[in-house]
């Protein structure tokens, strides 16, 4: 039931945008003489929709895919239903033509938007199918059903108000919301006091780009340190890894007799890379694929534990970006190295984080919460 409620989410709004190409058909006798529409401006009125729908979608696309599919279909959502309070109430040709193009535009980022979250929000084969089978429906049958609409709304109400029912867009943008506990995405690293991050662990952990300080972390490392990393981690549901933490630490770790190997082993791991390909070395390891940030989207929609991030500074970067880390647990150590990968290098986005809670020892670990963006 709550997959078909989904499902129907991302549907509805691709009906809408759909509907919009040929309900205007019957009203436009009408909108013409009230408005005194010339020839030219009755081809203006029907098309510029279509044109600009047609047009923007790549482009809305590409741009879901830098800002966030969920985010950019609000907007979408919003501005539909704006701009057909403003196409119902036009007093001139010109106004309502502008009101169709904002139309357009915004129909192009519901199309795409919907597709996405489609792939985000089904994991499982048979409903996703289910769902891309109804958005595909719905979209075909508003060729079929935006005459009937326009006609029967037209036999009671002024043209207008074939853009009125348009206005509950802002209303049918799907939202998931799960009744238990969802997952969060959580960042656990060490980090100097000039937010490097590379190498921690061994001299020989990470050397590009010839850094030389490899093991900075070890000399810092007490019991206090120890536990609250285990306590991060204990209620772990699994772990997101980059390509060079995944096969540094699980190599490591496998090389040796250590209750870390079973642990590891054991418990699911998400892995980003653009080189690896299937079957993965070590168990329980499953390939995030090319669409990173929408794939774990829908991991965070799901209920289940913590999936924690050690090291892999690329990956939190890429998901930092399309917001999608919920909580970052920082040992800072008191160290200046003055070289090395940092962890928010410069061009990083403008970011404000709540702290959570802080434990000292040499080593100050502080736990920061998502904030404002």
């Amino acid at each position: 039931m709550a997959g078909m409620d989904r499902a129907r989410g991302t549907a509805l709004p691709t009906l809408l945008v759909s509907i919009d190409v040929y309900v205007l058909l019957l009203a436009l006798p009408r909108l013409t003489e009230d408005l005194g529409a010339s020839r030219v401006g009755k081809l203006w009125i029907t098309d510029i929709y279509g044109f600009l729908l047609a047009g923007f979608l790549i482009t809305m696309g590409t741009l879901g895919d830098r800002t966030g599919r969920k985010k950019l279909l609000l907007i979408g959502a919003a501005a539909f239903g704006a701009a057909s309070v403003v196409a119902a109430y036009s007093t001139s040709p010109a106004m309502l033509i502008a009101a169709r193009a904002v139309l357009g535009v915004a129909g192009a980022i519901l199309t795409p938007s919907t597709i996405s979250l489609i792939r985000t929000l089904f994991r499982d084969p048979k409903q996703m199918g289910l769902a891309i089978g109804l958005w595909g429906t719905c979209f075909s049958a508003g060729a079929v059903i935006g005459p009937v609409i326009g006609g029967a709304m037209l036999t009671r109400f002024w043209w207008g108000s074939v853009f009125c029912r348009s206005a509950a867009a802002a209303r049918l943008a799907p939202e998931h919301r799960p009744t238990g506990s969802v997952t969060r995405i959580v960042v656990v690293n060490h980090v100097t006091l000039d937010g490097v991050v590379q190498g921690p662990g061994r001299a020989e952990e990470d050397t590009r780009d010839g850094f030389a300080h490899g093991g900075w972390a070890e000399a810092n490392t007490d019991d206090v340190l120890l536990r609250v990393w285990g306590e991060a981690m204990s209620g772990s549901g699994g772990f997101l890894l980059g390509r060079r933490t995944y096969e540094d630490v699980l190599g490591f770790w496998n090389a040796r007799e250590s209750p870390f190997r079973e642990a590891l082993n054991s418990v699911r791991k998400y892995i980003a890379s653009t080189t690896l390909t299937d079957p993965l070395p070590w168990p329980n390891s499953t390939l995030l694929g090319d669409d990173v940030p929408v794939v774990i989207a829908g991991l965070r929609e799901q209920p289940g534990g913590d999936l924690v991030i050690m090291g892999s500074g690329e990956l939190v970067r890429t998901l930092e970006a399309s917001d999608l880390v919920d909580r970052y647990v920082l040992s800072s150590h008191p160290l200046v190295l003055g070289s090395g990968r940092r962890l928010f290098p410069d061009g990083f986005a403008v970011t404000a984080f709540e702290l959570a809670d802080t434990t000292t020892t040499g080593v100050v670990i502080a736990s920061y919460a998502r904030g404002a963006r």
